[in-house]
């Protein structure tokens, strides 16, 4: 029987040509939306307006920010702002791919591979004027150094001082990478390398030295904002559905962006993946005497990893850690299964791994096209802001402000509007948070009270668009009650996520 053929420079290199031939036109053609736009708007003043605002006004870890506006000043635009993030998920795409071919079996590793140059999740950081690519390309290369330096058996000191760099960096792009540390820590433990250990007990401590500047300039600011608003609560079951969801959005995604909504697709998808786990998880129990030590290693950093994921959303907040901050989990979550499944089918027959592997392939083939066709529907982001300004340039007269609700939507209409009237607010931007439960009429409160302070009060007509806070609930209730006694509506249009008026004042 002829041995499946290793990963090869030319199979890696397709693999980020179809990558690219999906997302360069995308990321040329896709309008931007508010997280975007507050990317830009951090990075637009230069690199030391970035490093003074970056943390206060994108509360996160602020690296990625620093690196884009220095990145920017070779070229404003958005496609080349968005340059950055296909970049490095092509980076990661050739890491992953080498880091899998030493770690998998041949087939494994190009099957691997393949499913994550071409994830739907994969393209959407791509796509994103924001740290994800950047945070998924740092997950990659910190596993490929820990196996290199601590996992395996003649672990080497350059990869270990290489692993102490990345970790460093790591913190200062995304702090839920640290997550990933503490498994690597539970990794070693659980697999008894004890020498290593004392090596990676150095590497850490030097991490955190390091990692205590950012502590110290941000972290008050940081978290003072944090604690201002409303955090919603969560039960144990709904932390632990959300972050099943989450599994299987990497595993087998639908409608990433849009959350789960309920079709006869992702209704089917559910029960695939139900059925699928249970038979792995029977599997596992027969063979567990079988599970190498890379699967065990891969375990535990994922296990941890979600384990402290959950702590999150049930002892601070649910907002915490929606899928785009989950990223952290995509790469161990992916490579943690493969392990699993490489080990379970070794030990079945080749003929029944070939059917399952045919019947799994088109399930995912199945459920990549459904991702990736409805992301961006009628080929817009969020907000569709592009569209929106269109309109209002082709209906617009003098004297019109433009009053965008939320004030963070503010920032993303200024890229796309090139007509005559100013865009409100202008200031504020990240000032609001949410002081009540989602959806009820005080969530957005003090907001509201902002942006009707905002609109002129001799502007005989004003544009409003609203968000999708607005569509459901009462949030916007006292918004809508203000507008009803005012003014009359003389225009309303529907774009994704967003509804414009154009309203004219009351005599």
């Amino acid at each position: 029987m002829q041995k499946p053929q290793a990963i090869s420079n030319s199979m890696i290199v397709g693999l980020i040509v179809v990558h690219l031939a999906i997302a360069l036109p995308l990321a040329f053609s896709l309008n931007i939306w508010a997280d975007e736009a507050s990317s830009l708007y951090t990075t637009q003043q230069g690199f030391f307006a970035a490093f003074q605002n970056a943390a206060t006004n994108e509360k996160q870890a602020p690296l990625y920010f620093w690196i884009l506006s220095l990145w920017r000043t070779a070229n404003n635009s958005i496609l080349f702002a968005r340059l950055f993030s296909v970049i490095c998920s092509v980076v990661a795409i050739a890491v992953f791919a080498r880091f899998a071919h030493r770690t998998l079996a041949p087939r494994a590793a190009l099957l691997t591979s393949a499913f994550i140059a071409l994830h739907p999740f994969l393209f959407l950081s791509s796509l994103e004027i924001r740290g994800y690519a950047l945070t998924i390309l740092l997950s990659i290369v910190l596993l490929k150094l820990f196996f290199e330096g601590f996992v395996s058996d003649n672990g080497r000191m350059s990869s270990q001082i290489a692993f102490t760099c990345a970790s460093i960096i790591s913190l200062y792009t995304h702090y839920y990478l640290g997550f990933l540390l503490a498994g690597f820590l539970a990794a070693l433990i659980i697999t008894k390398r004890w020498k290593p250990l004392r090596s990676f007990a150095i590497s850490m401590t030097i991490t955190a030295i390091a990692f205590m500047p950012l502590v110290i300039a941000s972290a008050r600011s940081q978290f003072s904002a944090r604690a201002s608003g409303y955090l919603e609560s969560i039960s144990v079951f709904e932390a632990a559905q959300m972050l099943w969801h989450h599994a299987i959005a990497f595993l087998l995604p639908a409608g990433l962006l849009r959350g789960e909504e309920i079709s006869t697709f992702t209704l089917f998808r559910a029960w695939i993946a139900r059925i699928i786990a249970v038979v792995l998880t029977i599997l596992v129990i027969k063979y567990r005497n079988k599970l190498q030590r890379r699967t065990q290693v891969f375990a535990a950093i994922t296990l941890v990893a979600y384990s402290l994921f959950f702590a999150v959303a049930v002892f601070a907040s649910p907002a915490y850690i929606a899928l785009r901050h989950a990223t952290p989990l995509f790469a161990p979550t992916v490579l943690f299964a493969a392990s699993l499944c490489l080990d379970v089918f070794s030990e079945i027959s080749e003929r029944t791994t070939k059917i399952v592997i045919f019947a799994v392939g088109l399930i995912v083939l199945a459920s990549f096209s459904f991702s990736i066709t409805t992301m961006y529907p009628n080929t817009t982001k969020r907000g569709d802001w592009a569209r929106i300004g269109a309109f209002i340039e082709q209906n617009e007269s003098p004297n019109q402000p433009i009053v965008i609700f939320t004030t963070f939507d503010a920032l993303a209409l200024p890229y796309h509007y090139h007509g005559v009237n100013k865009i409100l607010p202008d200031e504020k931007f990240f000032e609001f948070d949410q002081e009540a439960p989602f959806g009820s009429e005080a969530s957005l409160q003090t907001q509201t009270d902002f942006v009707i302070s905002e609109i002129p009060p001799d502007a005989e007509y004003v544009w409003l668009a609203t968000n999708e806070k607005c569509f459901a609930g009462y949030a916007c209730a006292s918004l809508e009650n203000w507008i009803q006694a005012n003014y009359t509506i003389e225009i309303e249009k529907e774009f994704y996520l967003e509804k414009l008026y154009l309203l004219k004042k009351r005599r």
